[in-house]
Parts: structure tokens; C-alpha cells; sequence
């Protein structure tokens, strides 16, 4: 037994600092914190698309009973496709709980939610009003699903209100309501939900008058599927094409012929105009909208499962890429700021393809000498020149950084530091963005030895502690869904922590942007301002449990089941478009 009491000693010790003052250690066995001190901040900047919907629900639970005002901002700047991360799974949930809980707030802050999301939010919804109404933890007083549920009343006026708009001007702007609105025998169709059913009969129609709306409604829009779906393909205009329905059918726009290999005059005359489109669009000569899209979706057509691949560049892609970094940039640029990508081995998969795609945003961003440089760190950090014209070529020009191995922050400072000493006219970073999973390293004393308990934040100010140079701003930006390991507290200054994959949240740290403190709360604070909220009524104002002893646990199993079954897309059971 005397050659384990060591190992037992450290474990125990292990132990007792995890049970202690909040203390923990990363998966890679780095001190950290549990904690930032602030629930609100721990959602904040721990929430990512891969995070699981039971994590969430606590998280968003425990936020809330610390400020519930502050937990529907978040709720919103979870959501929110346009300035904020743009996540859609986890705040549906979170927006369909509200519901059950807090009908009062849900339905206050109903429109909002829906003015920063999409139409199609109100389907799922109710859809998980459907399937979930048998968990005790989530049934929803009966008013809001009075004859139907209140989702669907919604959807049913706005029809009402874009036909009405229509039909007093032929060329009145309407809303996207009658794009998303349920089709007959469409997921939204199916047994037990029966939408495109119900918002008929709430509109007092028939089925039939119903499909007629939708096709009339539909055609005013130039819906994109409606059009390829018709025949109608002289219609389209690329320009005014939503993103990701752009990046979607790009192919298909080039083909000659459609999904049952029909060639047409019309599929012809769609892929002579296309090519002649993209030839503008390459030569800056026409636009292409990138709204919606998130960097590393266009990374990623980039980059297949093995590597990079070098096909040759995607004009689309190419153009996209331009017009999200151009519309980035209108709202400042970084002044000697860097990225650091962490590309251990945790990260692999989509968290590594967002390090890397914010890491070039960034890198394009910023001011010189660091623009068109970015910092990899695994084993071994390297300073990468970007270089080439398009994004296909900057990324291509990545393919020998060194993915996996571990996570040694503590040598980025390291690299840092000793760059600076030995080029004494070089310019040390003012800021640094570190796009990771938050697994550090453990940090180690000179003789090769672990440390004392101290999490990789305090390392670093040691480190500089010793130097005459003053410790970058830091960016802690988390990518990955793991345990809560914090390197800092909620007050600490000259730092930030964030999540998610959306470039928009860099806006917060945008020349024209600058804060006059820095630090986590701040930071949280100036992103969530601009979400203008009905305040939580007074009676609404209370802890909700979310104990084990209430069933809780069981219930946000079952929740995450019903999502993860039918809230999350299969390729199997996409409905078929034609092309």
C-alpha cells in the first residue's frame, strides 16, 4: 500500500480544493475556478450550440434566480441572428420554458424575441408545447393554449395583417411570415401537430383557401423555393437572395438541369446568368448578402473531414466572406490586437473550425504589424502569417499548423514576451482574443514540477510580473461545452469572457467601442444594454426551484430527449426540395 499513498494524497487533495472556496481544476488539470461570482455571467459566457439542453436549463435557472430581468437578456442575446449568437436550439427551449414558468414575462417579451429571431421560432415553440405537455415541470397554463396554442394565434394575425397589406398595395412590404408558415404535410403537418390545420381554422378557412394564401403571399415575396419549386427561375435576384439559402443552392443555380436531371431552357438561361452573376461579384461589381451566416460555415466549405481541401476558390463563398468581414468592419477596427486559436486536440471538430475562422476575421481586422497574423497554440505555439488574396488561400496557408497534442497557454505569453525582448522596437499586443475550450494546461515550475493551486490567469500575471511589460487585455472566448472551469472571478480587470460561434459579438470590442472599465461584468453588462426588455412583473419575481427532489432532474432529461428527437435536424427528414 506504501507505494499508492502518493497517488492517494494527491487525489484527496484534488478533492478537498474541488470541494473548497470554489476551486477546481480543467481537464487538463489547470486551477480554475467553478464560479465567476455571478450566475448570470457564468451562462453568459459558458453557453455554446453544443452545450446539452439540461446544462442550459440549469444554468438559465440559476441566472434567473440571481437577476431575472438580466436572465431574458440573455435569453434574447442567445438568440438574437443578427447581433448576438444567434443560437437556436437552446434559447427555443429556454423561450418554451419561460412559457411554462413565467407566462406573464413570456408573453411581454413575446414579440421582441421573435423581432430578433425568426417566424419559424414560434412553430417550434409550440411544437414543444405539443410534445412536452405531459411533463409536470413544463405544462403551460391552459390560457396559452386556449382552443390553439398562442404561437399559432400569432402567426394566424400576421397572415391576416401581410394580406390585408397586400391586397390594399400590390407592392407593400410584408412580412417572412408566409415563408415559414406550416405547409400541408410538412414537419409542422405531421401527427400530433397538425399546424398548417390549425392556423386554418383559427383564420376561419378551409385547408384549400389556406394553401391558396400561402402560394399569393409566397409569390409577393419571391420566395427562393417557391420560385425553384414553379419554374420560375428568371425571377430570382441573386443579390437580394438570403444568405444561407444563397450558400445553398449555389450549385444548383450553375446546373443546366434540376434534381430529376431534366434539362430546360429555363435551367440554361439560370446558369448563364449565375456565372455572369458570380464574374461580377468577383470583380466588385454587384453585392451578395452574408447576414445570417457565421465565419466558420464558410470556413468549413474550406475544409473537409481529413484536412484542408484545395479545390479551387467558391465564388460565393469568396463573396460572402467579403461582405461579413466589410459590414465587421463598419463598426471600427482593432487597434494592435491578436487571435490565438487554440487547436488542441479537445477542440476538434466545429469548435476548432470557429477558432480558426474568428481567428482570420480577427486577423483581417486589425492594424499592422499584427494584421494578417494569427497565434496557434497546442504543445507548441506559432505565430502564422496569413497570407493570399481569398479566403481559399488563407486558409490553405494554415495547413501546417500543428493541431492536437495538448493545451499550453502559458508558453503563448511565453512566445510573446521573449518576441518582445529580443526585438526591442517591436510592438508588444494590446489585446488578445483566445478563441478555446478553456482546458488549460496545467502550468509547471521551472524544475519540471506542478505548481500550487493557481488558475492559468494568475500564472500569466506572475509571468509578466516579472517583465516590464503590461499584461494584454484578454478575451477569454469559449467554443467548446465542458465542465465550468473559470480562469478568473467576475470582477477581474483587463479581462472578458465570452461564448459562442457568431462574429457579431466582436463588435463589442471594436475600436469605436472601447469601455471605459474592462472587465466581466462590464463586458456582459455593454453587450446586453441594447435588449430593451418588459421588466418581470413583481409577481413573477421568484426563485424557481429546479431541485432533484422535485423531479427536475428526470423532467430536463425528458425535455432534452423530445429536442434532441425532433427540434434537431436530420438529413433523412428534411423535406425535399426540388432544384
Amino acid at each position: 500500500m506504501a507505494n499508492f499513498e502518493p497517488e492517494l494524497l494527491a487525489l484527496f487533495n484534488k478533492l478537498q480544493l474541488e470541494l473548497s472556496n470554489g476551486r477546481t481544476f480543467t481537464e487538463n488539470a489547470a486551477g480554475a475556478f467553478t464560479s465567476t461570482g455571478d450566475k448570470c455571467l457564468d451562462f453568459f459566457s459558458t453557453v455554446v450550440r453544443s452545450t446539452s439542453v439540461a446544462t442550459v436549463l440549469r444554468g438559465f435557472l440559476a441566472a434567473w434566480n440571481e437577476d431575472p430581468d438580466k436572465a431574458v437578456k440573455l435569453l434574447l442575446n442567445l438568440r438574437d441572428v443578427r447581433g448576438g449568437k444567434g443560437e437556436k436550439k437552446v434559447a427555443l427551449v429556454l423561450m418554451y420554458a419561460l412559457s411554462c414558468w413565467t407566462p406573464l414575462t413570456y408573453l411581454a417579451n413575446l414579440l421582441r424575441f421573435l423581432q430578433i429571431g425568426c417566424f419559424k421560432d414560434l412553430l417550434f415553440i409550440a411544437e414543444l408545447a405539443t410534445r412536452c405537455s405531459q411533463i409536470k415541470a413544463f405544462k403551460r397554463l391552459p390560457q396559452l393554449d386556449d382552443e390553439e396554442a398562442i404561437e399559432l394565434k400569432i402567426i394566424a394575425c400576421q397572415l391576416k395583417n401581410d394580406e390585408s397589406a397586400f391586397l390594399a398595395d400590390e407592392h407593400a412590404s410584408i412580412s417572412l411570415c408566409a415563408k415559414w408558415a406550416p405547409t400541408e404535410n410538412s414537419h409542422f403537418d405531421r401527427q400530433p401537430l397538425r399546424f398548417s390545420r390549425k392556423i386554418a381554422k383559427i383564420l376561419g378557412i378551409k385547408k384549400k383557401e389556406y394553401r391558396k394564401k400561402l402560394t399569393k403571399l409566397r409569390g409577393h415575396l419571391s420566395v427562393l423555393e417557391t420560385l425553384m419549386c414553379t419554374g420560375k427561375v428568371e425571377e430570382i435576384v441573386f443579390k437580394s437572395l438570403p444568405a444561407k439559402a444563397h450558400r445553398l443552392h449555389r450549385k444548383a443555380f450553375a446546373r443546366e438541369e434540376n434534381s430529376k436531371k431534366k434539362r430546360s431552357d429555363g435551367r440554361v438561361a439560370l446558369a448563364k446568368r449565375y456565372a455572369e452573376y458570380l464574374e461580377q461579384l468577383t470583380a466588385g461589381k454587384t453585392s451578395i448578402k452574408s447576414t445570417g451566416i457565421q465565419p466558420h460555415e464558410l470556413v468549413k466549405s474550406y475544409m473537409g473531414p481529413y484536412g484542408f481541401e484545395m479545390d479551387e476558390a467558391d465564388a460565393t463563398i469568396e463573396g460572402q466572406w467579403k461582405d461579413l468581414v466589410a459590414r465587421l468592419a463598419e463598426s471600427g477596427h482593432f487597434n494592435r490586437v491578436q487571435a490565438v486559436c487554440d487547436v488542441s486536440g479537445s477542440m476538434d471538430g466545429t469548435p476548432m473550425e470557429v477558432a480558426i475562422a474568428l481567428g482570420l476575421v480577427v486577423s483581417e481586422l486589425t492594424s499592422p504589424p499584427f494584421r494578417n497574423t494569427l497565434i496557434s497554440f497546442s504543445a507548441e505555439p506559432v505565430i502564422h502569417s496569413v497570407t493570399g488574396s481569398t479566403l481559399r488561400e488563407r486558409v490553405a496557408c494554415l495547413e501546417g499548423m500543428p493541431f492536437g497534442y495538448n493545451t499550453d497557454l502559458i508558453k503563448v505569453f511565453e512566445l510573446l514576451l521573449a518576441q518582445a525582448e529580443s526585438q526591442p522596437g517591436s510592438q508588444m499586443v494590446e489585446k488578445l482574443f483566445i478563441f478555446t475550450d478553456m482546458q488549460f494546461d496545467e502550468a509547471e515550475a521551472p524544475d519540471g514540477q506542478p505548481r500550487a493551486w493557481a488558475t492559468t490567469y494568475q500564472h500569466i500575471l506572475r509571468l509578466f510580473g516579472k517583465t516590464r511589460h503590461a499584461v494584454p487585455k484578454i478575451i477569454f472566448w469559449n467554443l467548446r461545452a465542458t465542465k465550468a472551469s473559470f480562469p478568473l472571478s467576475k470582477d477581474e480587470e483587463g479581462v472578458a469572457l465570452v461564448s459562442g460561434f457568431s462574429a457579431a459579438m466582436l463588435k463589442a470590442f471594436l475600436e469605436n467601442k472601447e469601455m471605459e472599465a474592462f472587465n466581466p461584468l462590464t463586458v456582459m453588462n455593454e453587450t446586453l444594454d441594447k435588449y430593451e426588455i418588459t421588466p418581470v412583473p413583481r409577481e413573477e419575481r421568484f426563485p424557481i426551484p429546479g431541485r432533484e427532489s422535485d423531479g427536475w432532474t428526470e423532467a430536463f432529461g425528458v425535455v432534452e430527449r423530445v429536442v434532441e428527437e425532433f427540434l434537431t435536424p436530420k438529413r433523412n427528414d428534411r423535406v425535399k426540395k426540388r432544384a
